[in-house]
């Protein structure tokens, strides 16, 4: 769908693996999160702090976020890059990002 709109060309590879890899940080941190939740036992066992996914997922959605406007996947950065869907049209984008917010 990028490459048909013209955004993504050959060279743009390398950063489309990356925004592919945050994604992927991003579910492993959810999982982590599921399995083990928000707090998890400290060094000493006694108290509980936050689990270190929690911030793993937070910095990851930040960096997907802009890695998606890259590339035009979101409405703003789509209308700027001149590939705004219509009106009538579902945007193909929405499911996949659907689950990030």
């Amino acid at each position: 769908m990028l490459d048909r709109a013209g955004v993504l060309r050959a060279s743009d590879v390398p950063a489309w693996e990356v925004l592919c890899l945050t994604y992927n940080s991003i579910r492993l941190a959810e999982e982590e999160i599921a399995k083990h939740g928000l707090l998890i036992p400290g060094a000493r066992g006694e108290e509980l702090v936050k689990n270190p996914a929690v911030s793993i997922l937070n910095q990851a959605r930040q960096q997907f976020r802009l890695q998606c406007q890259t590339f035009g996947l979101d409405p703003h950065s789509r209308e700027r890059l001149g590939l705004a869907v219509d009106q009538g049209e579902p945007d193909p984008m929405e499911g996949l990002l659907s689950g990030l917010d």
